[in-house]
């Protein structure tokens, strides 16, 4: 009988793809299961990652943080794997104690999974293909000896006792995982009691990965404190990484064959910062490393906010210049920010953090400014709105409306997505599809025809940078348009006039 390793790290199949070198086709995993058929999906969307009987050569930040913890805390790498969620019968064997699952969204109740999953009506690839590594063969076999624990962003997900029974899983880790999953993982090995839901500290020496990551993501600072009411990553204190750790980091993964690197943070220009006051010398003096140690060039960043931007708009046409963005190259990179709402009230009442140094009155200003300054330094910004936060009357669904009007000319990429609550607010009820009215379905609808319009305008820059062919570009124009498609036969049928 194979033995395997006392300890398996993975995650569901997809978080485990490169994506085509575009870390935001990775949102493709919250639409619904059944769109478009699986061989299309998992070829051209969500391609495997290589692994070596089961081991995977990349492999999620969040796991390799908790690999690299439990390397500190004195764990043997030989009897550490991080497998391929669909070969751990290549890894899990009869000295197998303990399955680690990192997930974003396992039951669908995220922001994008949620609001996907209820516009489209179906479950999304991510909750399934999280319950197939619970009910794979091999899981079930040893199941008698295996603890299974799920950590990641979406184990809040998985509180409920009841939820937790019926997908039989062991343990929870909710927050940060790097100082508790090696003692958990200890009380596991020797036998020890412990609590079902383990609360994450707030870690203050982040352990260096040990192995390459999905995408070549590095960490470069964590929290953001702005204190929006609604999100988590906001609450928690901010904290930036030392440059040594990072551009050690970006050494191990361009030693790993990585073809480029992704700069994560949930304010990349704020690295260093003081308070929500930009230190621009830092933020230049990192990306400048790191495209010295990187040495291909291919840097991009995960999450920018308008109010960094706005205050301190140098920065982004330095790094702009640093990364070469402009040129037949890298005509442009891509980076999530988060515009909400166009309503001043909703940003006084839930996220007064989010604009400042400015006041709330002027968040659409700061909006239309900030995506400027973006595309003037060809950065295309991926901008979430939230529709139902508590509070929420249809005068602050048609200023977001008119917001979108004003910047419509800009090159951006506006993302609906439903209430989820979360952060100070989970005490209120999610949004349902049942809760949006005639002006939601006409914001969304607006949100969709942007969508399609930008699509045309950089899809094709896009596809050459990512090397997509003919087919990608054909599945996802299509994708696009059946969307579009889907609303407009909503409000049609709704006797809601898409052509407002």
């Amino acid at each position: 009988m194979k033995k395997g390793y006392k300890i398996v790290l993975t995650a569901d199949r997809t978080m485990m793809s490169e994506y085509q070198g575009g870390i935001f086709m990775g949102f493709s995993a919250c639409i619904p299961r059944g769109i478009i058929p699986d061989f299309l999906y998992f070829s051209l969307f969500s391609p495997p990652i290589d692994h070596t009987r089961g081991i995977v050569k990349n492999a999620p930040l969040g796991l390799r943080k908790i690999e690299a913890a439990l390397l500190e805390k004195g764990f043997n790498e030989t009897e550490i794997v991080t497998a391929h969620p669909e070969h751990l019968d290549n890894v899990i064997g009869s000295e197998t104690r303990i399955l680690g699952i990192s997930t974003i969204d396992p039951l669908g109740m995220g922001p994008a999974s949620s609001t996907f999953s209820k516009l489209w009506e179906g479950e999304p690839y991510m909750v399934q293909k999280f319950k197939e590594i619970l009910r794979s063969k091999v899981v079930l076999k040893h199941r008698h000896q295996i603890n299974i624990v799920v950590g990641g962003p979406g184990a809040w997900q998985l509180a409920d006792e009841r939820i937790r029974h019926v997908l039989d899983i062991d343990y929870i880790v909710n927050g940060e995982g790097e100082d508790v999953v090696p003692e958990l993982f200890k009380n596991i090995l020797n036998n020890t009691r412990r609590e079902r839901i383990i609360e994450g500290k707030i870690v203050e020496d982040i352990p260096c990965i040990t192995k390459p990551t999905i995408c070549g993501v590095i960490e470069i600072s964590r929290g953001c404190g702005r204190g929006c009411q609604f999100c988590v990553p906001t609450m928690l204190r901010h904290r930036s990484m030392p440059l040594n750790k990072i551009l050690k980091e970006i050494a191990i993964n361009k030693k790993g064959g990585g073809k480029g690197i992704v700069l994560h943070g949930e304010d990349v220009f704020r690295y260093k910062a003081n308070g929500l006051i930009p230190n621009k010398k830092e933020v230049i003096e990192l990306f400048e490393n790191a495209v010295k140690g990187a040495g291909y060039g291919n840097i991009s960043m995960s999450h920018l906010a308008f109010s960094t931007i706005c205050s301190a708009p140098e920065i982004t046409d330095e790094v702009s210049n640093i990364l070469n963005l402009g040129s037949r190259e890298i005509p442009f990179i891509g980076a999530q920010v988060g515009l909400e709402t166009g309503s001043p009230k909703l940003i006084s009442d839930h996220m007064e953090g989010k604009v400042k140094p400015f006041k709330p009155q002027e968040w659409p200003g700061v909006v239309e400014r900030g995506i400027g300054i973006c595309n003037d330094s060809h950065i295309i910004p991926v901008t979430t709105l939230i529709l139902g936060i508590p509070g929420e009357t249809d005068d602050d669904i048609i200023k977001t409306i008119e917001l979108l009007d004003d910047i419509d000319s800009s090159k951006f990429v506006p993302i609906p997505l439903l209430f989820v609550p979360l952060g100070k607010l989970n005490s209120s009820r999610f949004c349902e599809k049942k809760d949006l009215n005639k002006i939601h379905w006409q914001l969304i609808y607006r949100c969709a025809e942007i969508c399609a319009k930008k699509f045309d305008i950089l899809y094709p820059d896009y596809a050459r940078m990512a090397g997509h062919g003919a087919i990608s570009r054909t599945a996802i124009n299509l994708l696009a348009r059946y969307s579009k498609k889907k609303i407009r036969d909503h409000m049609i049928s709704n006797s809601y006039d898409p052509d407002f």
